[in-house]
């Protein structure tokens, strides 16, 4: 604590959510977890909305500006909140707190004015749809969309200047995840009454003026609803404006709860639950409640998710513990880095066919992702090759194992899986931007996969079907070959083994090795090694799903997940406090 000029606070001491250690890393992994989901379902939905003209429409103008806030205001709070967790004093100087004081304000009203618009603009759109392109106009939408900005900053400007006028004096510990009012009203050592008056006053304005025009809007939304003779389109119509209320509910119930009292009675540890559902639940929800809701969007995003968070994990996990630096977890490093950049180079685009009624992409981006994905696919089969190779070595020839896999051993490896990627895609990519594409241009696929795209060439493609086969033929065999003997050489020595613990641990790595390379290198023979270009279409994308996004969320299950090794050290990663 910094007491200064006559014992006047210079900086405070956050004392978080809870103080029991116990609890410390539960609820650091399941905030962080709960703060990328928030960042990352925000971001898709800035970035297919600034991607997509179909998607620039009052509606979707507004969903950008909402995703934006719940984005902003999330990081205003949440990574102070997880610093709580893992230091021992989480202090946050005097500016520092009023700046985030002032920016939680500008955030939070401005995500009330918000939903206010939203509101309206359903409104319109459900009673008046004739008057529709007239009355939420680009002008409007900007005026309603500048009016919640003015409105939100001058309020968090009173609100801040209120609080800087306080004077505090020998307490500085503020019994919160972040700088709130009202516990910072608890430490000021003069009178807080006119701070009381103006939050009553200025929230009850930012709260129940939004809530009644929202529930005004929406009483007419359900009035017009009971009037649609579809069963089926009244039970959407339902679900769509219950999704709504519910979000509305849990935000402005909760800031009700908190700022509405014109005096300081009440429990603080109520208000630290109820403010979790304003600060980190809601900008969580809202992605899912406004625009995720679609079945196949939710599994596929589920997918890549997981996808994202297990391979990034590992590659934090491999960088931050030396225990890990060793050949195998250098190729499961790279392993981990191919799959979350081909499944970044698939899923989004396949998330934006679920919700669009036209998925387009320019030649140029067709062609970019389909030697992206070549690249990555490429290089994955030659570094499944280099692991069976170094479990091959460290198993049947342990030690000749730091000779055999020296560092320099092991770059070459992926020096050469990365040149094999390389011109495995360079050569696809180049016989494909050969074709000529005429009146057929809708690919019967979820990305630019190149056997779809042979159909749609009105120039021959027999060159074309030759070099898949043979080249994908040396990538998928030759790889599965050395595999297969390095797995069957490995198994020799298993059943030389007396301890059946031993052999057991070891045929269950095995196992498991052999059903992810059997899945991915199956499904890529199936899909490509086929001179011709018959077959039913719909095969190919199931075959397509398992090697684009079953295989990038498996892998880390497979070889590390279910490793002591890395248990250990992501335990050990969480437990570390930081000074």
């Amino acid at each position: 604590m910094t007491l200064t000029n006559g014992s006047v606070v210079t900086e405070f001491v956050l004392l978080g959510l809870t103080v029991k250690p116990e609890l410390q890393t539960p609820l650091f992994i399941l905030f962080l977890v709960t703060y990328i989901i928030t960042s990352l379902g925000n971001l898709v939905l800035i970035i297919l909305i600034v991607l997509n003209s179909h998607l620039h429409t009052p509606m979707y103008f507004f969903l950008f500006n909402l995703s934006f806030i719940d984005l902003c205001y999330s990081s205003v709070i949440t990574p102070k909140m997880l610093m709580n967790f893992i230091l021992e004093k989480n202090i946050i100087s005097y500016m520092g707190c009023m700046t985030q004081r002032y920016f939680f304000c500008f955030f939070a009203i401005s995500e009330c004015y918000l939903l206010t618009s939203m509101a309206y603009d359903r409104y319109v759109a459900i009673c008046n749809p004739l008057l529709y392109n007239v009355v939420m106009s680009p002008k409007v939408c900007s005026y309603l969309l500048l009016g919640s900005y003015l409105t939100t900053f001058s309020d968090a400007m009173i609100h801040t200047g209120c609080v800087l006028r306080l004077s505090f004096c020998n307490r500085n510990t503020i019994t919160h995840y972040f700088c709130d009012l009202l516990p910072l009203f608890l430490l000021s050592c003069t009178s807080t009454y006119v701070n009381e008056i103006e939050v009553f006053t200025v929230g009850t304005k930012d709260v129940f003026v939004p809530t009644a025009i929202i529930f005004t809007s929406y009483g007419f939304v359900l009035s017009s609803i009971f009037k649609l003779n579809s069963t089926e389109s009244r039970y959407k119509a339902f679900s769509t404006c219950s999704s709504h209320i519910i979000a509305v509910l849990l935000f402005f119930g909760s800031c009700a709860f908190m700022y509405l009292k014109p005096s300081r009675t009440g429990s603080l540890e109520e208000g630290k639950i109820f403010s979790i559902f304003y600060t980190t639940v809601v900008p969580m929800m809202n992605p899912l409640i406004y625009s995720l809701r679609n079945k196949d969007v939710k599994v596929a995003l589920r997918m890549y998710i997981i996808t994202a968070l297990g391979n990034l994990t590992l590659i934090i996990l491999i960088v931050l513990n030396s225990h890990l630096h060793t050949p195998m977890y250098f190729f499961l490093f790279n392993l981990s880095f191919v799959d979350f950049c081909y499944s970044s180079v698939i899923t989004p685009k396949m998330l934006m066919s679920f919700i669009l009624k036209k998925n387009f992409i320019s030649y140029v981006g067709c062609m970019t992702q389909f030697y992206l994905f070549c690249f990555c696919v490429i290089s994955e089969c030659y570094v499944l090759t280099s692991m069976a190779y170094d479990r091959y070595v460290a198993i049947c020839n342990p030690l000749l194992y730091n000779i055999a896999m020296s560092p320099k051993v092991c770059s070459y490896l992926m020096l050469v899986s990365y040149f094999m990627g390389f011109s495995g895609a360079t050569i696809h990519t180049g016989c494909v931007l050969r074709l000529t594409f005429c009146d057929g241009n809708i690919i019967n696929h979820y990305f630019c996969d190149v056997l779809p795209l042979l159909q749609l060439s009105c120039t021959s493609t027999y060159v074309n079907k030759i070099e898949i086969f043979i080249v994908a033929g040396k990538d998928i065999i030759v790889p599965t070959v050395i595999i297969f003997i390095s797995y069957g050489l490995i198994l020799s020595s298993i059943f030389q083994m007396k301890s059946n613990e031993g052999r057991s641990k070891a045929f269950s790595t095995c196992s498991s090795h052999i059903i992810a390379v059997s899945l991915f290198f199956g499904s890529g023979a199936f899909m490509y090694l086929k001179p011709n270009s018959a077959g039913p279409t719909n095969n190919g994308k199931t075959s397509s799903i398992i090697y684009t996004t079953v295989i990038p969320m498996m892998n880390p299950l497979i070889y590390s997940l279910r490793n002591k090794d890395v248990k250990a050290a992501l335990k050990n990663t969480l437990s570390k406090k930081v000074f």
